[in-house]
C-alpha cells in the first residue's frame, strides 16, 4: 500500500510517498514516543499539582496587592518588636559579586532601593504608557 502524506515544515508544504515499511516503522516510533511521553508526564503531574494553585493565585490581580500589604505589615511589626536589631542587621547584609580583588557588593537595602525600585518605577511607566496608548 502506498499513501501520500502532506507534511508542513513551517516554511513549505511537501508531499511524499510512504510505503508499507515506512508506515510500520512510523507506528513503532509512535508507540515508543507514547511510552516515553507517559514516563515524562509522571513527574510533571506532581509539579503541576504543586504549582497550579500558585499560578492561579498569581493570576488574581488583587493578589499582588495583598502580598505587598502583608509584607509591609510584617516589616512594621518586625521593626517595632524585640527582633528589630536582627531585622536591621539583615538589611545591612552585603550581597554582591567578588572575583579576586574585584568587588561589586552592596547592602541588601541598597540593592532593593537602587535596583528593585528602579525596576518597579520602570514597570509603572510601562503600564501608564500602555493605558495612555489604549486611551488614544
Amino acid at each position: 500500500m502506498v499513501r501520500w502524506v502532506l507534511s508542513w515544515t513551517g516554511v513549505s508544504l511537501r508531499a511524499k510517498q510512504e510505503s508499507d515499511s515506512d508506515i510500520a516503522a512510523a507506528a513503532g516510533m509512535n508507540e515508543n514516543r507514547q511510552a516515553d511521553a507517559e514516563l515524562a508526564r509522571l513527574p510533571r503531574e506532581l509539579v503541576d499539582r504543586l504549582t497550579k494553585p500558585f499560578i492561579q493565585f498569581l493570576r488574581i490581580e488583587a493578589a499582588a496587592g495583598a502580598v505587598l500589604l502583608s509584607f509591609a505589615v510584617a516589616a512594621v511589626v518586625l521593626s517595632n518588636s524585640s527582633w528589630a536589631h536582627a531585622f536591621f542587621d539583615v538589611w545591612e547584609t552585603r550581597v554582591g559579586l567578588h572575583i579576586g580583588s574585584l568587588e561589586f557588593a552592596r547592602s541588601l537595602r541598597d540593592w532593593i532601593n537602587g535596583g528593585l525600585m528602579t525596576l518597579f518605577f520602570f514597570l509603572v511607566a510601562l503600564e501608564l504608557k500602555e493605558s495612555w496608548s489604549w486611551a488614544n
